[in-house]
């Protein structure tokens, strides 16, 4: 009852299917815009592929699911896990709240129809603004144009620089004087 999840759904059929890793650019944008509203003096990131971070601990997670049909996007869920009152993670020693960082409570019941406002607000933009929200994204990331270290799932780690994402959603990483392209699950950032 401290926290905030809730799960929405879409039908963003204007998309076509290669378009998809927009609606995490929209969504996690959103989200990012409603706790910079309510946190404006502390620095907000996307921490790619769509979670959020305060400084350098994680506020909230987002899982996004999309059924196609054909060449299009039919519907999408989009699922958010945001820590609002919570002031204990034993299980996660990067989390943190809205409380946490604010020192005051919310209004669950409040908070929600204030995401609401921000996420509707980014999907919009998704019919009518898509380079401003590719531009939005990318000067939200996490750690861009900083040296990251990385872990492969075979363990094996690396350190690069993020210099953006692709089109389908895959995150750019110099490495040396080569520029890699690693999808989900292909990569994990080392904090």
């Amino acid at each position: 009852g401290e926290n905030l999840t809730v799960s929405i759904i879409l039908y963003p059929n204007f998309l076509t299917a290669a378009q998809n890793f927009q609606l995490n650019k929209a969504f996690s944008l959103g989200v990012r815009d409603f706790v910079e509203s309510v946190l404006p003096s502390s620095r907000i990131f996307v921490k790619w592929p769509n979670d959020i971070y305060v400084n350098d601990r994680k506020i909230c997670g987002i899982i996004i699911q999309n059924a196609k049909q054909g060449s299009r996007i039919q519907s999408s869920v989009l699922g958010i896990g945001l820590n609002v009152n919570q002031s204990q993670f034993a299980w996660a020693p990067n989390a943190t709240s809205l409380f946490l960082e604010s020192g005051r409570t919310f209004s669950l019941d409040q908070t929600l129809p204030d995401v609401f406002f921000f996420l509707e607000k980014r999907y919009r933009q998704l019919s009518s603004d898509i380079r401003t929200l590719n531009e939005d994204y990318l000067s939200a990331l996490y750690r861009i144009h900083q040296e990251t270290e990385f872990q492969q799932p075979d363990g094996q780690r690396f350190k690069g620089t993020i210099t953006g994402v692709g089109p389908a959603g895959h995150l750019l990483i110099l490495c040396g004087h080569q520029v890699r392209s690693y999808d989900l699950k292909e990569i994990q950032m080392i904090l």
